[in-house]
């Protein structure tokens, strides 16, 4: 009996790994990683409005035409009769900003407990890629393969421009205490930011945080090996 159930363990257990190291296997592409460190999906800058010939004479109602023509800025097409004097009365040069992201993800639920050594001030938005990376069985090591794959991560990171932050999650599934868990993920995340920091990206761009199994992947339960992973945030 005892053998019985030591068998169905063992069994449960390579299972789980197996899950896992299918999962991991699929390595996130360079182009992949690198639309998300530039933020190629964000939404492109509305077009540049009307010319300046349009501008005056939007403004004026002056037009070269010999006609009074109203002109919307992000389209330069004519308006309707009268959209002229509305339109004279706001600023010159006015443009209407655009969303600089494509998509608003929900931001963490507040009041989610993370273990982390600093935070940042964080808008609603964020983007996440699970970075593939795997570890040393109940460890903070990364594997050769995981190393690999985080090379790819920092040579995208250090050509990114601009002063864009990142934070390093990490996560894992509900086997073990909260403390030890959210420990753990910490802890992962943070080797996987002195890898990158190592590797030449500047350690301003990244933060570490754990949140141990608070946060399971959409339609998994806490349980699912699948939810041991580490996130990149972009925010």
């Amino acid at each position: 009996m005892v053998k019985a159930s030591v068998s169905i363990l063992l069994s449960a257990s390579l299972f789980a790994g197996a899950q896992v190291a299918s999962a991991q296997s699929a390595a996130v592409s360079e182009d992949e990683i690198k639309c998300f460190v530039s933020g190629c999906d964000e939404p492109a800058a509305q077009d540049a409005g009307a010319s300046e010939e349009e501008d005056d004479c939007m403004v004026s109602g002056i037009c070269p035409v010999g006609e009074t023509r109203g002109f919307h800025l992000s389209t330069g097409t004519p308006a309707k009769p009268g959209a002229s004097r509305a339109a004279a009365s706001k600023p010159a040069g006015a443009r209407p900003s655009a969303p600089r992201y494509s998509s608003a993800a929900s931001a963490k639920p507040a009041g989610s407990r993370a273990s982390g050594a600093s935070r940042l001030a964080m808008p609603g938005t964020r983007k996440s890629l699970d970075m593939r990376l795997s570890f040393e069985l109940g460890s903070a090591t990364l594997t050769p393969d995981a190393r690999q794959q985080a090379d790819i991560f920092a040579r995208q990171l250090k050509d990114a421009a601009g002063s864009r932050q990142f934070v390093i999650e990490g996560h894992t599934d509900n086997i073990g205490s909260p403390a030890y868990n959210r420990e753990l993920s910490r802890e992962r995340a943070q080797a996987v930011v002195n890898y990158l920091v190592g590797a030449g990206v500047p350690s301003a761009k990244l933060r570490a945080v754990g949140y141990g199994f608070d946060h399971p992947r959409d339609g998994t339960v806490a349980s699912d090996p699948s939810n041991r992973r580490v996130e990149i945030v972009r925010y």
